[in-house]
């Protein structure tokens, strides 16, 4: 659960998916910076995001709006962009489940079915020391399929300022 406080607190999704995690943030009334590196998981995101904010004001226009008094609903901003040690581009194989994209290991010189169905994409990459130079953070998840330690690297001065509260780090057995 997305932790709820007195005022809207800012909660840093780096590597979010589709947005499972952007519309909790958003349903708990906090303000959610979603960076996801797939061109086409982002998209998705953004459709979400925008889906998810559309349905809460028909909720509030439509006669809901008893339900939803004194709650407020986060905004939720999303960056197309990967998150890393350090600024430039890089390139990653993509592997793709049919619904969307998440990044794999690029392998070199494979010429297996699986591999034939991976591609590979760049992408700009930036760092939280860049885009949250002076920001206060309440959580800093990061989903970044093996690259979590690159994206701390690129929040070196963000974690040590003590500007970050809570930090998560999703790691997932494949």
């Amino acid at each position: 659960a997305v932790p709820r406080g007195a005022g809207a607190q800012l909660i840093v999704d780096v590597g979010a998916n589709v947005g499972q995690f952007a519309l909790a943030i958003a349903d708990a009334g906090h303000d959610g910076l979603c960076y996801e590196a797939s061109p086409s998981t982002c998209r998705q995101l953004q459709v979400s995001v925008a889906e998810h904010e559309a349905g809460h004001r028909r909720r509030i226009d439509g006669g809901d709006a008893a339900s939803f008094s004194g709650r407020r609903q986060g905004k939720v901003t999303v960056r197309c962009v990967a998150i890393g040690a350090k600024a430039g581009r890089t390139t990653f194989g993509m592997k793709s489940n049919g619904r969307n994209a998440s990044f794999g290991q690029v392998m070199v010189g494979s010429t297996s079915a699986a591999d034939a169905a991976s591609a590979s994409v760049s992408v700009s990459v930036a760092t939280l020391d860049e885009e949250l130079p002076n920001a206060s953070v309440l959580l800093l998840k990061t989903d970044t399929q093996g690259f979590d330690l690159g994206v701390l690297r690129g929040a070196a001065s963000l974690m040590q300022s003590g500007r970050v509260r809570l930090l998560l780090i999703e790691k997932s057995h494949e």
